[in-house]
């Protein structure tokens, strides 16, 4: 589970940012919405443990990763945490099923083939192994990001505006992937969007303004 309290956080030359406190917990979903630029990027980065807050705690399960320092956060993201960007970033002289395995590699894991054919089956994207990203559509790149993201088994997942660049149609199959995925790793799964698709399809919400 994951769970906020009193954060705050500061750009250099800007005003604090204070979020409103969330928590969800494991097998569970939390949406995240608000406006282009209140701070929904941000939040998600510092949910990551990819920037600091000024004050406030962050915990996942029952580690308080705002206090843990560089080398043992690394760590602890890297099995602990799974995250989707806005922007993905692929290896792009990679193919699928490396850009997914390349997660386990980071994290000094044995990369874990069949576990990582299996999610991208789970995917729709079981004819897409050898596929290199630049020959995907931005629905099957999205996809490839879940499964990257899902390969650690992490305790939570983060997700960047997973669903606002994509149609309905495949918004709602995104979302259904997604729903899967968090009953059968059984995390939370954090999606911060202005996405207001998304709003009938999640009971727990936080609205940043």
């Amino acid at each position: 589970m994951i769970r906020t309290q009193n954060l705050e956080f500061r750009y250099q030359g800007s005003d604090s940012i204070h979020f409103p406190d969330l928590q969800c917990v494991e097998n569970d979903k939390l949406l995240v919405l608000g406006h282009s630029g209140v701070g929904k990027s941000t939040l998600l980065h510092l949910l990551g443990g990819l920037i600091k807050p000024i004050r406030g705690k962050i915990e996942i399960g029952n580690t308080d990763i705002s206090t843990l320092g560089t080398s043992r956060l690394d760590a602890f993201r890297g099995k602990n945490i799974g995250i989707i960007f806005q922007q993905n970033h692929f290896i792009q002289s990679l193919n699928v099923l490396e850009n997914v395995l390349i997660a386990q590699s980071m994290i000094g894991t044995t990369p874990d083939v069949q576990r990582a054919k299996s999610l991208l089956d789970s995917l729709n994207l079981s004819g897409k192994y050898k596929s290199k990203m630049h020959e995907l559509s931005q629905g099957e790149r999205q996809r490839v990001a879940i499964a990257r993201a899902a390969i650690n088994s992490p305790k939570v997942i983060l997700a960047d505006e997973p669903t606002s660049a994509l149609d309905d149609e495949h918004c709602n199959k995104v979302f259904d992937l997604m729903d899967a995925l968090t009953a059968s790793l059984k995390c939370a799964f954090v999606i911060v969007t202005h996405d207001n698709r998304l709003k009938d399809k999640i009971d727990n919400q936080v609205v940043i303004k």
